[in-house]
């Protein structure tokens, strides 16, 4: 499956297009709409044509990850909040999920309920889980698009 044109303007809209790299809530150097950057990138101003292209190597990498992780065939909507979720917190975090177990399992019902656990980030000064109020709202946006259908979750 593809990612969905509505599906990445959605994450675009989580994910600020910042032109001039900066370090997220984790600490990762980061560019354009949540493109990580190698610790050794030149720290420079990015035009918006490298940070569509970054985006899209991004987000062609997430869609191959999700649909690599699937056993089962989900509607578009489903593919694309996994997607949405990918993208900000890893394929691999997808991978070992219980979230991907009850869906490769066909309880998409349950698995609606496991994206408000993935709030926490951790404080990169104390080293401890924190929740963030933003992965709050976002995590209930995916689940929304997940179950309903609704893209339209915003921050």
């Amino acid at each position: 499956m593809n990612a969905s044109r509505e599906v990445r303007e959605f994450i675009k809209g989580w994910e600020e297009l910042r032109l001039v790299p900066y370090f997220d809530a984790v600490g990762h150097l980061t560019v354009g709409w949540g493109h990580v950057l190698p610790p050794d990138a030149e720290v420079r101003r990015y035009t918006r044509a490298e940070c569509e292209e970054l985006f899209e190597e991004d987000i062609l990498e997430v869609e191959q990850g999700v649909d690599d992780c699937l056993r089962v065939d989900i509607p578009q909507p489903c593919f694309d909040a996994l997607c949405s979720f990918a993208f900000n917190l890893g394929v691999g975090r997808l991978r070992r999920s219980t979230l991907l177990r009850m869906i490769n399992e066909a309880r998409l019902d349950d698995a609606t309920h496991q994206f408000g656990l993935w709030k926490y980030a951790t404080d990169k000064k104390t080293g401890k889980l924190v929740e963030l109020a933003g992965l709050v709202k976002r995590r209930k946006a995916e689940a929304e698009m997940f179950e309903f259908g609704d893209y339209t979750g915003r921050p």
